[in-house]
């Protein structure tokens, strides 16, 4: 059984990168991490920043690792952790996917509140047929 929830605030930059990731790569999947604080007495996550790792892939490959391990060498550096990842598909899927789920899953592995994020949205804008939105995959 899992305890207490965590409850997360995303910075304005934490919320448009991933954004404009996607906005920036409509035609491929974009997958980015998010870095954050975790003050452990209230379970609370702010999210200040998020880093693009890969706007093409199929699968997770030795330079996406490479890359994860990069990011958690500069969260380190600046005083941050790893607490969450995004992802944005180039067609019309839900979910994080198969290579979402598993960067997902090692990203718990250090800190069981990470989540994972869905941007999902039609280009251009004002395409019929769906609607923007955002989905929460939390711990």
């Amino acid at each position: 059984m899992s305890g207490p929830s965590h409850s997360y605030t995303l910075s304005a930059h934490a919320y448009s990168l991933p954004l404009l990731h996607a906005a920036r790569y409509t035609s491929n999947t974009v997958l980015g991490i998010f870095l954050g604080t975790i003050d452990p007495s209230t379970r609370s996550i702010t999210v200040s920043s998020a880093i693009p790792l890969l706007h093409h892939y199929t699968s997770l490959s030795p330079v996406a690792e490479a890359g994860i391990s990069l990011i958690q060498a500069e969260a380190e550096r600046v005083g941050k952790k790893l607490v969450g990842l995004y992802v944005a598909h180039e067609g019309p899927t839900s979910g994080l996917g198969r290579v979402g789920e598993r960067v997902l899953e090692g990203l718990r592995e250090d800190f069981d509140g990470a989540f994972g994020l869905v941007v999902s949205f039609v280009w251009p804008p004002g395409s019929s047929g769906s609607s923007d939105s955002l989905l929460l995959i939390p711990s």
